[in-house]
């Protein structure tokens, strides 16, 4: 009887080992099923960072468009963060010196405002005309 009190207990041993073996391979579930919630998570997450990373690169390139549309003015300041003081009104003067100040005031508001065709410039000029200098410039017009 001793044999087979020995084979019993040898069988209750091993099934006492299979059930543990048992209970850690639920654990080993358990914890497989918690890491692939937490990579879901973390999944979700990488997706919206993605999201926003492309929005932000949308908003980059519109930016960097913008910027190539810009004429490049070499040593100007951008016109949106100075006041530029449009050039006085020009009279008839008989000096030479009153139309050299006057053109060059214009050349420098032209440089500053990035005015690059020369209709633009003609135009901003006659603009600046005053009494008798605005009616030879009419008349001289009207010709053209």
């Amino acid at each position: 009887m001793s044999a087979t009190n020995q084979l019993g207990k040898a069988h209750a041993d091993e099934l006492v080992e299979l059930e543990e073996q048992m209970l850690y391979l639920v654990e080993v579930i358990d914890s497989i099923y918690l890491l692939e919630s937490l990579l879901e998570i973390k999944k979700k997450f990488l997706r919206k960072q993605i999201q926003l990373m492309r929005c932000e690169h949308m908003r980059v390139n519109l930016i960097m468009r913008a910027m190539e549309n810009q004429a490049p003015v070499e040593g100007v300041i951008p016109v949106s963060r100075i006041k530029i003081p449009e050039p006085k009104p020009f009279c008839v003067a008989k000096d030479a010196k009153t139309i050299k100040n006057f053109i060059f005031d214009l050349e420098q508001y032209f440089k500053a405002t990035s005015i690059e065709t020369e209709e633009a410039k003609v135009t901003l000029a006659t603009m600046h005309l005053f009494e008798d200098a605005k009616f030879w410039w009419r008349s001289r017009y009207v010709d053209i």
